[in-house]
């Protein structure tokens, strides 16, 4: 009799714990779920923005119009961001004042591939990796040039750097690099500033190590430009003739590689301006 007792305790107990441990796996897969879906939905609305610009959406045509087009666009989204009057009456918000300080500095394309994009500014690294051009908090972020960078693209190495997304956006094509098939067929990519129209003669990429390497933007010599141009030859994943000496201007394009921890894939070009 003691022993059937024991026995329905026994049975009792271990039928709460398989409830209990249903009730967490339930939560856990709800929460899985919830996340998977907060994912797909930032990302639904990121690439939906982003062809808004491409596609004849709420934006002009973009960069798959004439240069005319891609300028507007370049004013378009600059205006939506900095449309706000430092002397009104309304009291801004901390966001709106740092807001004001953010803008479009070019569009950037590769034809091919998905690279369609404004490059986008603001007074840090940080700002744009989760946020879309219009301000909007995004885990697609922006393309954006690096906060040091002169905007007019004057300095020696003008460095834009774009997230690596699993669906295939933003810089996700910088990874093909290494493939050299891939930048035979697409060696050269355009950037189009409100002033000027260049091309990004593509000479060279590899992989980063971000824990131990920094990209240099400005160089105290010819000598010392020329040396960080032969590295980036000597270490490329693809071979080129590009011929870059030191009275060039050159282009870093730059996102996550998964080689190892703090991977970061770079692409660099010469760059060319075209509307002279």
């Amino acid at each position: 009799m003691q022993s059937e007792r024991g026995q329905k305790k026994r049975n009792k107990k271990n039928w709460l714990l398989i409830i209990i441990l249903i009730c967490i796996g339930v939560t856990l897969a709800i929460v899985s779920g919830l996340g998977l879906a907060t994912e797909l939905i930032s990302r639904s609305r990121g690439q939906n923005y982003y062809a808004g610009f491409v596609d004849g959406g709420t934006q002009d045509s973009g960069a798959n119009g004439t240069v005319g087009s891609v300028r507007e666009n370049i004013v378009y989204i600059n205006e939506k961001i900095v449309t706000i009057d430092p002397d009104g009456e309304d009291e801004l918000s901390e966001l709106e004042l740092k807001m004001a300080e953010y803008r479009s500095v070019a569009w950037l394309r590769c034809e091919g591939t998905i690279i369609n994009y404004p490059v986008m500014q603001s007074g840090d690294n940080d700002y744009y990796l989760s946020h879309l051009p219009d301000g909007t908090a995004n885990k697609m972020g922006s393309i954006f040039l690096d906060y040091r960078n002169s905007p007019d693209f004057t300095d020696k190495n003008s460095v834009i750097y774009g997230h690596h997304m699993k669906s295939g956006d933003m810089f996700t094509t910088l990874k093909h690099y290494n493939d050299q098939a891939f930048y035979e067929q697409h060696p050269v990519m355009s950037l189009v500033t409100a002033d000027a129209e260049f091309e990004i003669v593509l000479f060279g990429g590899y992989i980063v190590d971000a824990t131990t390497e920094m990209l240099p933007l400005y160089f105290r010599n010819a000598t010392e430009f020329t040396d960080y141009l032969s590295e980036i030859m000597r270490r490329s994943v693809f071979s080129s003739n590009v011929e870059v000496g030191p009275d060039d201007r050159i282009v870093s394009l730059v996102t996550c590689s998964y080689e190892f921890d703090n991977a970061r894939m770079l692409v660099a070009g010469k760059l060319v301006r075209i509307d002279q």
